[in-house]
């Protein structure tokens, strides 16, 4: 939640002059390069040729962003070119950099007004309250009912009628054209700012007007009315164009922590880039965290301190998942009415700590979900992964990545695994499951009791997705141990000839020497594993011994 007097700071930052350039230094204490805040924080902004970051001293480029920023300058000259008026919406998680975005682009842009809507969580059932610095700087021409000509100065515009008010501003930003309106936290907006914004786009293209709408907002139900809006408005030039705001891209996220720690080293940065997930704000808070990762520790408390109980519930159900999860899903894993666990959700999208995307809601950041787990109890941690392994397991079928995540949680859960393993290395998609499925189930096969039958089959079985896998050392080592310990004797015969071609692949000659001779001396051999034993045999001499 954004604290009510910082807008009254940021005014003072600019002198009070509510033409000044839209972006600003940013002050001490704040991400420099503009990223979303944590709820109760300020919003930071960089200035145009780059910032200050207080908090190291040093001085902040904008990176990154570069097809972004083309499609705004390019939507921003159709609009004067054709004077028709232009929205770009763009739609982003929580510290994903947006407000930066917005602040850049206006930079660049440079047109001579620039109005600002802004978006207040406290706010957003108070009508025209997002719109009120745009009405502010528009009151005289507002309050005078449109009426051009010099009017009394007044900011009594709050008495007018929405259609009046909304056709008075539309008359009056006529005198300021070309113009830009920055509607920054959408999300936040109440609904009758909303639809002025709406309103004063599709009036511009009835009269002709070169009128720029740059908004920003994380995924929500205002994003979706607002778009639906822009695209009904007809004409010969699109209105509406969308950006959706990802991580920033590797080189981005490298130059960036390289110029917020200048003593990085590259493989620091590649770190910083893979533990922030490519967010500038968790890429800002780490770069910043002493080695006890203090600083990071206050930024994820900062974010869960407001947290109210049900969407405590939801992030606890979230990090034990560690999967994004269909609201039908979490509401039947909480045993709860599906109006009640959207209400939770809304909570959690608005403070930045969960995302929704593809009609799945996720943690929003690793570093929140790892906080969040850290603080459920273990009685409840088991409970939860119990009700998803039953859940997973259910409705998997023979889908082995649902099988597999079912498997994970049965684990945790305390529960006994050694069926659904079997079950999952018997399957014939078990390559899905990949070098960490196999991982998986390898430690399972180690922590069954050695009098448990499962035991010896399920170490074969990975023995044999390790070959499919082609992991050789993995399957040498696996084919070994069954050789050494499986109690059926063919069986050991069998795994000692798949270790000596694991070994013969690894380029191996002393060890599948030995496994070609250790095959020989069993009695009887059967003419299969003879056929196989002088095969291989007359692979290593030709590759390994370079005889033929």
């Amino acid at each position: 939640m954004r604290r009510l007097d910082d807008e009254h700071a940021r005014k003072y930052r600019r002198g009070g002059r509510d033409d000044a350039p839209f972006p600003v230094p940013s002050t001490a204490g704040r991400p420099a390069f503009g990223s979303d805040p944590p709820p109760g924080g300020g919003r930071p902004f960089v200035d145009a040729e780059g910032g200050r970051d207080h908090a190291t001293n040093v001085t902040v480029e904008f990176v990154g962003r570069q097809a972004e920023l083309e499609i705004i300058l390019e939507a921003a000259r159709a609009s004067i070119h054709a004077r028709k008026p232009q929205a770009i919406v763009i739609v982003g998680a929580a510290g994903l950099g947006k407000s930066r975005l917005l602040s850049e682009s206006a930079a660049r842009l440079a047109f001579r007004h620039t109005f600002r809507v802004t978006g207040y969580e406290p706010e957003r059932s108070v009508p025209l309250a997002a719109a009120s610095d745009l009405l502010r700087v528009l009151s005289p021409r507002v309050s005078g009912g449109g009426t051009p000509g010099p009017t009394v100065v007044t900011t009594d515009w709050t008495g007018l009628d929405p259609v009046r008010l909304f056709e008075a501003t539309h008359v009056a930003m006529g005198e300021r054209l070309p113009a830009i309106i920055v509607l920054d936290d959408l999300q936040w907006a109440d609904e009758l700012s909303i639809a002025l914004c709406h309103y004063l786009v599709r009036a511009g293209a009835a009269t002709h007007r070169p009128v720029v709408l740059l908004a920003a907002a994380r995924p929500s139900s205002a994003v979706g009315i607002l778009s639906d809006a822009m695209r009904s408005i007809s004409g010969d030039v699109p209105v509406l164009r969308t950006i959706e705001l990802g991580p920033l891209l590797q080189d981005d996220a490298v130059a960036l922590a390289e110029q917020l720690a200048p003593n990085l080293d590259q493989d620091g940065a590649d770190r910083l880039w893979e533990a922030s997930g490519g967010s500038p704000f968790w890429l800002e808070v780490l770069a910043h965290g002493r080695e006890e990762g203090a600083r990071t520790q206050h930024a994820v408390a900062e974010r869960l301190r407001l947290v109210d109980p049900d969407g405590g519930t939801v992030l606890a159900a979230l990090a034990v998942a560690a999967r994004p999860l269909m609201p039908s899903d979490l509401a039947g894993l909480l045993d709860w009415p599906i109006s009640h666990l959207e209400s939770a959700v809304r909570g959690l999208l608005d403070r930045g700590l969960a995302a929704q995307t593809g009609g799945t809601v996720q943690v929003v950041h690793d570093l929140i979900r790892d906080a969040v787990y850290e603080t459920i109890p273990e009685e409840q941690t088991r409970r939860l992964h119990g009700r998803l392994a039953d859940r997973f397991e259910g409705e998997a079928g023979g889908d082995v990545q649902l099988l597999g995540a079912a498997l994970e949680h049965r684990r945790a859960a305390g529960r006994d695994v050694g069926d659904l393993a079997l079950r999952l290395a018997i399957s014939p998609q078990r390559r899905l499951l990949g070098p960490g499925g196999l991982r998986l189930l390898r430690q399972i096969a180690d922590e069954l009791p050695a009098i448990d039958s499962r035991k010896a089959h399920l170490r074969r079985e990975a023995a044999a997705l390790a070959s499919q896998l082609a992991e050789r050392e993995v399957a040498y080592s696996e084919w070994l141990r069954v050789s050494n310990e499986d109690p059926d004797p063919m069986i050991r015969v069998r795994a000692t000839l798949s270790a000596g071609r694991e070994a013969y692949e690894l380029g191996r000659l002393s060890e599948a020497r030995e496994a070609i001779r250790e095959v020989r001396s069993a009695n009887p051999l059967r003419l299969a594993y003879q056929i196989a034993v002088d095969s291989l045999e007359a692979s290593v001499k030709l590759w390994l011994e370079h005889k033929t």
